[in-house]
C-alpha cells in the first residue's frame, strides 16, 4: 500500500485555503512547484498502476489529506 499524505486542493483548485497558500508557496519557492488536486493525485497513482484509490477521511488543522492506492 502507498500512503500518500498531502496539502491536497479541490479538483477546481480553488480551495481549501491553507493547501492553496502552500501551493502558491511552492510556486514562488520552486522552479515548477505546486500543490495538486484530488483527481490529479488520484491520476498520478492510476497511471503508476495503483488499485482501489481512495482518500481517507483525515481531519487536520491545516487541510491535508490522506490518500492510498494499493499496488498489485
Amino acid at each position: 500500500m502507498l500512503i500518500v499524505h498531502e496539502f491536497i486542493l479541490n479538483n477546481a483548485k480553488t480551495g481549501p485555503l491553507f493547501p492553496t497558500l502552500f501551493s502558491l508557496n511552492m510556486l514562488l519557492g520552486t522552479d515548477d512547484g505546486q500543490a495538486y488536486s484530488e483527481k490529479e493525485i488520484m491520476d498520478m497513482l492510476a497511471g503508476a498502476g495503483l488499485k482501489e484509490i481512495k482518500r481517507i477521511p483525515f481531519d487536520s488543522p491545516n487541510d491535508s489529506g490522506i490518500i492510498t492506492g494499493v499496488v498489485p
